[in-house]
């Protein structure tokens, strides 16, 4: 395997970091090989857009949520809808 140097603002370094902190690579170098690999693969669908938005929404945090209960409102809601479209008043 080859090695090469890359110099990098040190925004760029800390987007890198940052990416290796939350434990989504597991080294700054497999995180370029990912870019370069999608970059490859066509992915290019993983815009800046994207990005800024799926961090936006990481560092809102995180909310409870109940799935059950979730799931019993939709139902209650959408069953009564669907039954109201077929009674014939």
């Amino acid at each position: 395997m080859a090695t090469l140097t890359v110099f990098l603002p040190d925004d760029l370094r800390e987007v890198i970091e940052a990416r290796v902190a939350a434990g989504l690579y597991k080294d700054a170098e497999t995180y370029v090989r990912d870019l370069i690999r999608a970059d490859l693969t066509g992915d290019d669908w993983v815009t800046p857009e994207l990005i800024a938005a799926l961090e936006g929404g990481e560092a809102s945090g995180f909310v409870e949520f109940d799935f059950e209960a979730f799931k019993r409102e939709m139902r209650e809601t959408h069953l009564n809808e669907t039954r109201s479209q077929f009674r014939s008043d």
